[in-house]
Order: structure tokens, then C-alpha cells, then sequence
């Protein structure tokens, strides 16, 4: 039996979209008979940005958790100047004018190196050697954000070098993520930054990273010859999700629905600008506007004086409520913070929930809506032809057209399917 050990920060009742690629993998992986170890963090000693008590139920029963303990600044930190101050996921409130949270991202960024969650490294790190030594283990997958958990793999990988194959899971970038100049790094804490980034990727046996985009950023930090070892693995859905889902028959009105964290960085603008054109079109029809997740204040605003009674905000939801939200409405947007990227882990399930997707950012994303016809992404200039999309998927709505996905790749998109090639790949001895 291939026995494996996944070392990951975020795990139920976490929240958010960094728990769902682990949590869902190692489901799959139990099921198709590998013995999986999660090692984690004592929830009630962690920094979560979001709490899903739900996720709980998703935890295969044949997975085996390690909890351990823990020291985290950001605790200490809220109770001193409040949870609203402290960095949210996504960096999505550093922008703003706060002089304590502007404190909070230069402390995080200056003398918790590579970021405040590194308290978990000598309590991660003791509980893994004993698990590689009392369970037999040689393949150990790090997964972050938070990039402190790499560290973890990097000394065990130098403490047991050819004994075990290390599997470094980059879900997101390490100093290229879009939020790192709201950071204001000093020279001296970038430099350290790069430096452990860049012996992450040159010491690992196989780099996983989601997409092209960050496979050749990943492969630009190293004089190496680092290719061969990098993997893409992209996120997925789970089938199982979408089978208890109840979708409502209302056609009164059109509903266009965006779920998870929306920043002002993310200049969302170009979408709700044909938006705005299309109801002034169509007057005397019925529109809404489903902003699920957590949006900036400023955001809000704006959407407020666009759109007045035809949009509503819906606070952070558990993850099986977003899929409701997902699979009722008429229309799903996703944006991209920047033009290029990887695919959005959420894109996935707006795919399986068999809806019309409009994506404004292009990057990955752009080909799997191409590939799937599920929709199609656009850059930040191509303003008509957002609005000539928006009306051609209006059209269909109000004329009855089926929605004709390319359902063969998109059932090869499932977490069962990627469980299944990581077994046959870099699980292999």
C-alpha cells in the first residue's frame, strides 16, 4: 500500500478555497486505497480567515489527521487591535487607508519571515519525523500558502534526503503573488524571502504548481535546470458535491451570480459597465446581481449606485451553500486579480454547476472556458466584446438555448480523475 503525508496549515474547520484541494484529494486518495496521513494544526490554536464547520463531513473516514500545536503572532495580534485589522485572505484589505492595518502587513512582512504562521514549523516539523519513522512514509507532500510549511519539507527533505520523496505543492505564487508589494517588504526580509523560496523549488523532487503561467515564473527564480521536475496539477471538482443540490425553476428573473473574495485590486469594472448597458437595454426585464463572499466596502459602494435593488451582498457562506448559490444562478463571473494567471480553484465547480461563465482576467483560464465551452475570459480593454458576450448569453437565456458544454472534458476534471494521475505519476516509486 503507497502511504503518503500531507503536511497542510489549512484544514477543516478552515474555510476557504486553499482547504478544498487537499481536503478533496485526499478523499480520492483514501478511496482508490492509499493510506493518506494529514498532518495539521490545532484549530483551536490557529489564525483561520474563515471557518467552515461543515467541511468536517468531508474528511474521508479512512484518512488518518494529526493535529499539533502551535505559536501564532496573529492571535495575540487581533486581540490587541481587533479582527478587522488583521490582513484578510488575499491581502484584500491592505489597501486600504488603515494605519493599523498597514502596521500589521509591515510587522508580517518584515520579522515573520516568510509570513506569521511560521510559529507551526517546530511543532509540524517533530510531529513529521515521527510519523516517517514510526508509519513508514516516503512521500511527503508540503502544500501552502502559508509558505512557512514548505520549510518544513525543505529540513526534512535534508534530514532524510533519498529516504523520502518530497512533493512541494505551490498553490499559489511565493514572492510573485499579486498582493506582495501591499507587503512593503524591506530589502533585507525580500531578499531572505527569495532566498528560501528559491532553495524550496531547486531542493524538492517534484515541483506541483497549477498552470504555465506560474511554471515559468517558478522555473525563472533558478539558474537550474529545475523543468522536468514540475508538474501541473490543477484544482478540481468533486462530483459527489453536486448531487444532493436542489436547483430552483424561477425564470422570473436573470440572475448573475459571483461567489469569494472580490478586492478593489481586482478591477472588476469592465464587467459591471456592460452590465449596466445591457439592463438599460432590456428596462423592462428583471435582473439581479448575487455578490456572495466577502467584498470590499468600496466595492459595494459603487455596486450600490450602479445597481440600486438589483443586487444583493451575501456574507461568507459555508462552501456547500456557494455551490447552491452557484448552481441557481443564470449567469457566474469570476475575476482574476491581474490579466494573467492561473485558473481560479473555484472555476472548477462554476464548470460542474453547468452555467454560462463570463471571466474577466484571461491567463489559464481563458483556454479551459475555450476547452470546455463553458464560457469565455476577457482582458480589462476588450469592453465591447464583454457587453456583445453578456448580450449573445442574455439572449440564449430569454430564447430557451441549451447550454452545450464539452461534457467529456469536463468530467475529466473531477478530483477522482487527478487522484487517479497522481497515483499513476509522482506517487509512483
Amino acid at each position: 500500500m503507497k502511504k503518503v503525508l500531507i503536511i497542510t496549515y489549512y484544514w477543516p474547520p478552515s474555510g476557504g478555497a486553499g482547504v478544498q484541494r487537499w481536503l478533496k484529494l485526499s478523499k480520492y486518495l483514501a478511496k482508490e486505497g492509499v493510506e493518506v496521513h494529514v498532518l495539521t494544526v490545532d484549530p483551536a490554536k490557529a489564525s483561520y480567515n474563515v471557518i467552515d464547520e461543515k467541511l468536517n463531513n468531508d474528511v474521508h473516514n479512512k484518512v488518518m489527521v494529526y493535529k499539533t500545536d502551535t505559536c501564532e503572532p496573529l492571535n495575540f495580534y487581533s486581540k490587541i487591535v481587533g479582527k478587522s485589522n488583521v490582513p484578510k485572505s488575499g491581502f484584500s484589505n491592505v489597501s486600504k487607508h488603515s494605519f493599523k492595518i498597514k502596521i500589521a502587513a509591515f510587522l508580517r512582512s518584515n520579522i515573520f519571515i516568510p509570513d506569521p504562521r511560521k510559529g507551526w514549523y517546530k511543532y509540524g516539523l517533530k510531529k513529521a519525523k515521527y510519523l516517517i519513522k514510526q508509519k513508514g512514509i516516503k512521500h511527503v507532500i508540503t502544500t501552502s500558502p502559508p509558505h512557512s510549511v514548505q520549510m518544513i519539507g525543505l529540513k526534512l527533505k535534508e534530514l532524510y534526503a533519498e529516504k523520502i520523496k518530497w512533493i512541494s505543492d505551490l498553490r499559489d505564487p511565493w514572492t510573485d503573488i499579486y498582493y506582495y508589494p501591499l507587503l512593503n517588504h524591506s530589502f533585507y526580509s525580500r531578499r531572505i524571502d527569495r532566498k528560501y523560496e528559491k532553495n524550496v523549488i531547486e531542493k524538492c523532487d517534484v515541483l506541483l504548481t497549477l498552470g504555465e503561467t506560474f511554471k515559468r515564473t517558478f522555473i525563472s527564480k533558478s539558474k537550474h535546470s529545475i523543468e522536468k521536475k514540475i508538474v501541473l496539477f490543477s484544482n478540481g471538482y468533486d462530483p459527489e458535491d453536486f448531487k444532493r443540490i436542489k436547483i430552483k425553476e424561477d425564470k422570473s428573473k436573470y440572475t448573475i451570480t459571483y461567489t469569494g473574495t472580490m478586492a478593489d485590486s481586482y478591477e472588476p469594472e469592465i464587467f459591471f459597465d456592460a452590465l449596466e448597458k445591457l439592463t438599460k437595454k432590456y428596462y423592462k426585464d428583471t435582473f439581479e446581481l448575487k455578490m456572495v463572499g466577502s467584498i470590499t466596502d468600496e466595492i459595494k459602494k459603487k455596486l450600490i449606485i450602479r445597481f440600486k435593488n438589483k443586487v444583493s451582498f451575501i456574507p461568507l457562506v459555508s462552501h456547500s451553500e456557494a455551490l447552491v448559490y452557484m448552481c441557481n444562478a443564470d449567469l457566474l463571473l469570476v475575476v482574476t486579480p491581474g490579466e494573467t494567471g492561473p485558473v481560479p480553484g473555484k472555476i472548477f465547480e462554476y464548470i460542474a454547476a453547468n452555467k454560462p461563465i463570463i471571466g474577466i482576467g484571461k491567463g489559464d483560464m481563458a483556454d479551459l472556458l475555450i476547452k470546455t465551452k463553458s464560457g469565455r475570459a476577457f482582458s480589462r480593454t476588450e469592453n465591447q466584446d464583454v457587453f456583445n458576450y453578456l448580450n449573445l448569453l442574455y439572449l440564449n437565456y430569454k430564447n430557451n438555448v441549451t447550454f452545450d458544454q464539452n461534457k467529456k472534458i469536463v468530467n475529466s476534471l473531477s478530483v477522482a480523475s487527478n487522484a487517479r494521475g497522481m497515483i499513476n505519476s509522482f506517487l509512483s516509486d
